[in-house]
């Protein structure tokens, strides 16, 4: 299937010359260093060590990552906690977008003409807040997660009644 040869080593999803990337524990540490205190997501971190290193053919791809993901207890674990800090780390920068104007332009077309408007543009910085509102829900939702529990008194378990008790006569 997808043109895998049986028994062969060919993959049509590696590039052609490239070994398969063995998990490097000093990389596999600074890529979730970077991931949790870095704005950028994988695709830009990995391009970043690319370059840092020259270009160097043992920095792995996203899908090597996937693959170590799936197949390192180690990586998947240091991982798991670069992504509760990488949504503390986005939680204080919302807070820090929220806070700060954002000054642009806004240009509206009118009857007279085009009308230029310099000051704090809101709407980008709601939009901002809101995106990152998102992603921090979706990388830590116990803790930043939109709270939708339903409970009974004092946050036990509901309580089924299934008949009404009726006072006696």
């Amino acid at each position: 299937m997808f043109g895998i040869i049986q028994g062969s080593r060919y993959n049509p999803f590696m590039p052609a010359g490239r070994p398969p990337t063995p998990y490097d524990r000093e990389l596999a540490a600074e890529l979730c260093d970077r991931w949790a205190t870095e704005i950028k997501g994988i695709d830009e971190i990995l391009d970043d060590l690319r370059i840092e290193r020259g270009q160097d053919l043992s920095t792995p791809s996203r899908r090597v990552i996937y693959r170590w993901l799936d197949e390192i207890p180690e990586f998947r674990e240091r991982s798991a906690r670069a992504r509760k800090l990488r949504a503390d780390f986005l939680s204080d920068l919302r807070v820090k977008y929220a806070l700060t104007p954002l000054i642009g332009e806004k240009t509206k077309l009118t009857s007279k003409g085009q009308e230029t408007e310099i000051g704090d543009n809101v709407q980008r910085s709601q939009l901002i807040v809101q995106t990152l509102s998102k992603v921090i829900g979706q990388l830590d939702p116990k803790v930043y997660g939109d709270k939708t529990a339903i409970t009974g008194d004092g946050g036990g378990p509901l309580q089924i009644i299934t008949s009404i008790p009726r006072p006696p006569k």
